[in-house]
C-alpha cells in the first residue's frame, strides 16, 4: 500500500484558469520542506468519471488515523517520507514520474521510470507508459514490469451533504504490472487510484485506491483499499503559498458579491416538496424555478451520508418533479434532503 501515492502535491487553479491552463507545474509542484496531514477513512467508491458529475466526500470519525507526510527535494529530485517508508519522483523535463519506494526490509526502483503526469495538466489531458524496476523483499530478489496511464476523467463538486469543495478536477491512475520474485512467486496486480484537487489548494482534497490480484482471465481477488482526506483545515505546516492564496481571495470576494446580490434579489426556487416512495428507495421532489439556474439536491440520512443526488447546470426556469433513487433505505425511515439553488440553500426533513 502506498504505491503512486497521493503526494503529488498539486491543485487545480480556480475556475477560469482550469480551462485555460489546468495543473501547472510553476505554481502548483510540491515543494521542499511542506508537510501534509491526512487521515484515513471509509473506503469511498470513486463514483463517475465526466463534468459536473458529484462526488461523495469522506467523513472523519473518532477512529481514524491520521499520517504526516515530509517533502525533501532538490532540483528535479522529489523524496516523500512517511512513517511508513519513502517515495521517489523525479522530474525529466516537464513530466513528473514515479521513481520508486523504500520501507525497512523492502525497496522497488524503478531503471524505467512510471509516467505520472505533464505540466500542464487538464480535464482530458492524459499519459501514459510502461515501467522496469527491480528491488528486494526482505531476503528475496524481485523485479517488477508493467504500464499505467493517468487521465483527468472528470471536474465536478466533492461533498458530504453539509461540506462541498467545487471546482475540483479529478485524477485516475491505473497500473498493470507483475512482480516476479525469483522462481518462487509471479504476482499479476492491477491498481486503481482517483485524486480529487480542488481550486485554491497545492495538495488533494481527497484521494481513494483499490488494488486486486488478478488470478485468471477475468477474476480478480481483493488486496487492499483506502481512502485518506487532506482537508484545509488539517494542514498547519505548509510553506507559503501566495498563488493559492490569491486564488482563495478571489473566490471569497465572488462569495461576497454572490451574497450581496442574492440579498437584493428575490429567490429563484419556491414550492420545494419532497415525499419518500412506499419502498423507501425513491424521494420525489417536486419544486418551482423563476428563472433558469444551477441547482443541485443531495438526498442524505440522519448521519450525513449522501444516498443519491442530481445535479443540474442552468436548468430551464418552471415546475419540475424528480425522482432520485436511493443506494439504501434510510436509517429511520427519515431523509435529509439539502438542496441548493445558486446561493439559496435549504434543508428539508423527509419521512412518512
Amino acid at each position: 500500500m502506498g504505491r503512486l501515492t497521493l503526494f503529488i502535491a498539486i491543485a487545480c487553479l480556480n475556475q477560469y484558469t482550469l480551462a485555460q491552463t489546468g495543473i501547472s507545474r510553476s505554481n502548483n509542484a510540491m515543494r521542499n520542506g511542506d508537510a501534509l496531514y491526512k487521515a484515513e477513512v471509509n473506503y469511498v467508491n470513486p463514483g463517475d468519471a465526466g463534468q459536473k458529475k458529484v462526488w461523495k466526500l469522506g467523513q472523519i470519525k473518532d477512529d481514524s488515523k491520521d499520517f504526516r507526510q515530509g517533502v525533501v527535494s532538490s532540483g528535479d529530485t522529489i523524496a516523500v517520507l512517511e512513517k511508513t517508508g519513502i517515495h521517489h519522483y523525479l522530474m525529466h523535463s516537464d513530466t513528473l514520474c514515479y521513481k520508486g519506494e523504500q520501507q525497512r526490509n523492502t525497496f522497488r526502483l524503478y531503471g524505467l521510470e512510471r509516467p505520472i503526469l505533464i505540466y500542464p495538466f487538464q480535464y482530458g489531458d492524459s499519459i501514459s507508459g510502461c515501467f522496469l524496476g527491480t528491488g528486494k523483499d526482505e531476503n528475496t530478489d524481485l523485479s517488477i514490469t508493467g504500464w499505467g496511464y493517468t487521465v483527468a476523467d472528470g471536474t465536478g463538486i466533492l461533498t458530504d451533504g453539509n461540506v462541498s469543495f467545487s471546482e475540483v478536477l479529478r485524477l485516475h491512475l491505473y497500473d498493470d504490472y507483475i512482480e516476479s520474485y525469483g522462481d518462487q512467486l509471479i504476482v499479476h496486480i492491477l491498481c486503481h487510484r482517483y485524486l480529487w484537487f480542488c481550486a485554491g489548494y497545492r495538495y488533494p482534497v481527497m484521494e481513494s485506491f483499490k488494488r486486486v490480484l488478478k488470478t485468471g482471465e477475468t477474476e480478480t481477488l481483493p488486496l487492499d483499499s483506502a481512502t485518506y482526506l487532506y482537508l484545509p483545515a488539517m494542514q498547519e505546516e505548509l510553506s507559503a503559498d501566495m498563488v493559492n492564496e490569491s486564488v482563495r481571495q478571489k473566490q471569497s470576494m465572488g462569495d461576497e458579491q454572490k451574497n450581496a446580490q442574492r440579498k437584493n434579489s428575490e429567490s429563484k426556487l419556491s414550492s420545494v416538496q419532497a415525499r419518500l416512495s412506499k419502498d423507501d428507495m425513491t424521494v420525489v421532489v417536486d419544486y418551482n424555478l423563476s428563472t433558469d439556474s444551477d441547482i443541485s439536491i443531495f438526498a442524505c440520512d440522519i448521519l450525513g451520508g449522501i444516498l443519491g443526488s442530481v445535479c443540474y447546470s442552468g436548468k430551464d426556469a418552471g415546475e419540475w418533479q424528480d425522482h432520485i433513487i436511493l443506494t439504501r433505505k434510510p436509517i429511520g425511515n427519515v431523509l435529509i434532503l439539502n438542496v441548493q439553488c445558486g446561493e439559496d440553500k435549504i434543508s428539508i426533513k423527509v419521512n412518512h
